[in-house]
């Protein structure tokens, strides 16, 4: 498949299906581009944000969560999702204090 199937298909299908489950706060999908004329080393990157560990937990155990899973697996390399329970987030325009999100 190539970058430019894979983002359609992410975009058109996998996204919608993620979009129905409840819980889900927040998605975005980072594209990733090409550099200097060459294929990038990955497709993209999808960032979920749920109200709290919890929810998110409680997500994961639901059908429409097995019919993601299912249809992202099917359409990438790497089966093994890396989840980032804390986050550490600058706002300059806020502040230049670290907040730590969980």
């Amino acid at each position: 498949m190539t970058h430019e199937e894979f983002v359609k298909e992410w975009l058109e299908k996998q996204i919608p299906l993620v979009a129905k489950g409840e819980g889900l706060v927040r998605y975005v999908a980072n594209v990733a581009t090409s550099r200097r004329g060459e294929e990038p080393p990955f497709d993209g990157i999808a960032e979920l944000y749920f109200k709290d560990r919890e929810t998110f937990e409680k997500r994961l155990k639901t059908p429409e969560s097995d019919a993601v899973r299912a249809h992202i697996y099917s359409i990438i390399d790497h089966k093994d999702p890396i989840v980032v329970p804390r986050r550490y987030v600058v706002e300059p325009e806020i502040s230049n204090e670290i907040r730590i999100e969980e």
